[in-house]
């Protein structure tokens, strides 16, 4: 359910403030955000996929298993860990924003 909320504007006390969300950070930051995230989504993928497909085929010797399954760990971990900062970098806040002079208030 969405906020219904309206607030008289304490900066321009003309304009009527409605709860929103905004990016918390900048478009830059919003950039590289996507620009991690989505490379450690494929990564993740590909990762699971090559481990399902050596799980099925285990044709293949204890050591090349156990070496495949160690990089693809270890690259999983590295997706996961990029991937949460790419995330944070998209987070948006909660805000009371005017609609006249665009002035920002946070919300708890």
């Amino acid at each position: 359910m969405a906020s219904r909320i309206k607030l008289d504007c304490g900066a321009c006390h003309v304009g009527r403030m409605s709860a929103t969300k905004v990016p918390r950070f900048g478009a830059i930051l919003r950039f590289i955000g996507y620009l991690i995230v989505i490379p450690s989504l494929l990564v993740i993928a590909y990762a699971a996929f090559i481990c399902v497909m050596l799980v099925s085929n285990l044709k293949l010797s204890s050591e090349s298993l156990l070496v495949s399954g160690v990089i693809m760990l270890w690259s999983m971990g590295v997706a996961l860990v990029s991937g949460v900062v790419g995330w944070i970098l998209l987070t948006k806040r909660k805000v009371f924003l005017c609609s006249r002079c665009g002035y920002v208030l946070d919300r708890a």
